[in-house]
């Protein structure tokens, strides 16, 4: 599976940065990606399977905890978005 870019955006702080589902070793990855001077680039990821663990999805997490880099809001759309791709319930007609 190549990298596939979300619809879902998330914010950090008033910036918006793109969210792609990879495919890791382990499972899928989401991963963050920063806008920087017209380009993205990948600025940190997780397994999907540990964001869903419990039930327990969060809105926000925090890219770099000792820098107070956080992104506050979105997350969550983007962690649905990604589980419904993979259970191929997505649509990538838009994409």
């Amino acid at each position: 599976m190549q990298n596939i870019t979300l619809a879902a955006l998330v914010e950090c702080g008033e910036k918006q940065y793109q969210v792609q589902l990879e495919k890791g070793k382990l499972g899928a990855i989401l991963s963050v990606w920063q806008p920087i001077n017209g380009e993205y680039h990948r600025c940190g990821g997780w397994y999907l399977e540990t964001l869903i663990q419990d039930m327990d999805i969060p809105d926000s997490i925090y890219i770099d905890f000792g820098q107070n880099w956080e992104i506050n809001a979105g997350m969550f759309a983007a962690i649905e978005e990604a589980c419904k791709f993979l259970a191929g319930e997505w649509s990538t007609d838009e994409y």
